[in-house]
């Protein structure tokens, strides 16, 4: 029952540390909600795009044997891991050009005119 207990609190301050650390170090709620808008809009892709890659990848994998398809399973993680790369590529590419636009398409300028699109 002790490990539950430190399950529970290392999960605790990995959900919520940064908020705390926030809090600690007396930033405004201004730059919190800032970077909390940024940190759940960056978590989307993760959620939604790469979430539905490792579900296909799952898929794929527990269909296969390692010890009868090592060569195809090799092929599979190389062209998913390129996959992966090419969107987290033209995520960098293009996110820092098109993020003031895509916040206030999404929440208006009330969140535009901040430091969200900088951050």
């Amino acid at each position: 029952s002790i490990l539950f207990f430190f399950q529970g609190v290392l999960k605790f301050a990995l959900t919520e540390g940064e908020k705390i650390v926030m809090i600690w170090l007396n930033i405004s709620a201004r730059v919190q909600g800032v970077y909390s808008l940024v940190a759940n809009l960056g978590s989307l892709l993760a959620r939604y795009v790469f979430a539905q890659i490792e579900r296909a990848a799952n898929t794929e994998f527990s269909k296969l044997r390692m010890d009868k398809h090592r060569e195809q399973i090799a092929d599979i993680l190389a062209n998913i891991l390129k996959l992966v790369m090419m969107v987290a590529l033209v995520c960098v590419t293009f996110a820092p050009n098109y993020s003031y636009m895509a916040l206030d398409v999404l929440y208006g300028s009330k969140w535009s005119a901040t430091q969200a699109p900088h951050a």
